[in-house]
Order: C-alpha cells, then structure tokens, then sequence
C-alpha cells in the first residue's frame, strides 16, 4: 500500500525502492548513496513482499 501511495503521489520516476532483505546495513547505505548522487536510476515494484503476507 505505502509504495503504491508513494507512486500516486509523487510518480514513479522519482520513487527509489531499496529491498533491504537479509543484507547488511552497509549494503543498504551503499545504496542509498547512489540514490543520493545520481548513481542509481528509480525503481518501483521490485520487492517480492508476497512471501512474508503468505507467512
């Protein structure tokens, strides 16, 4: 729902969706950097989360 939200109101060419599963927070900040400097280009629907909602 909040990523759906998130395209609706701000369009997907500037929402950046990072998968942050099993993998180290230095990973993760490693990619919000290249978000920060232009390194990355946007992505939106790239999480799988149907597994967690399956349980």
């Amino acid at each position: 729902m909040v990523l759906s939200e998130a395209v609706d109101q701000h369009g997907e060419a500037a929402v950046y969706e990072i998968d942050t599963t099993e993998r180290e927070p230095s990973e993760v900040a490693d990619e919000i950097r290249a978000v920060r400097t232009g390194d990355r280009e946007p992505q939106a629907g790239i999480v799988d989360f149907t597994g967690y909602l399956v349980g």
